[in-house]
Parts: C-alpha cells; structure tokens; sequence
C-alpha cells in the first residue's frame, strides 16, 4: 500500500471515530504520533540505562537513536540527564542489534 493511500484511509478513520476537536489535534494525525507518543510515555521520568534498551529493544531501534530522537524524555528537574544520555549513546549500533519487536499496547 502506497503512503498517501494509508494516510488517506487514515484520515478517514479518525474522522469515522473523532469528535470534531479530536480530529484538530495533533495527537494522531498521523500514524506515527501514535507511536511517538507511547514511546514518550515509556521513556519519561527516571529511567535508568537498562531501561532505555528494553524500550529500544521493543521498538526495534537502537538506544542511541532513542537519545538522539526523543532526548526531552531524558530530562529530570528541568535538566538533562548526562549520565543517562551518555550510556546510551556509548553504546554502538553493533553492541545493541535491536530486532524490530511489536508494540505492547
């Protein structure tokens, strides 16, 4: 299926099942929000750097990529954590060979 036919049958599911306010946020409007948003969710708060590999190991990406993707998830108190960041952008794409992994809802 090309891209602009699944956002197309996208768009019209959300309008199917949204209330006209749903529809205007940007929570959802694509497929991919959806995603970003569950990723947030585990990255946010505390984590230590096991923690990060298992999300990164369950998206099927590379802990440094979650750094690098999502680095406001690694913030506590308004400051980024360095130490946390750094262990896992110390870590090479070849040490951490994620297997893409479904999402658990």
């Amino acid at each position: 299926m090309s891209g602009a036919v699944y956002r197309r049958a996208w768009d019209e599911a959300r309008k199917a099942v949204l209330e006209a306010h749903e529809i205007d946020s940007p929570l959802g409007r694509r497929v991919s929000d959806l995603r970003d948003a569950r990723i947030a969710t585990w990255l946010s708060g505390y984590r230590s750097a096991l923690d990060v590999f298992k999300v990164a190991e369950r998206v099927g990406v590379s802990a440094p990529s979650l750094a690098r993707r999502f680095p406001h998830c690694f913030q506590a108190s308004g400051e980024v954590s360095n130490d946390l960041i750094e262990a896992a952008l110390a870590v090479t794409d070849l040490d951490c060979e994620a297997k893409p992994a479904a999402l658990n809802p």
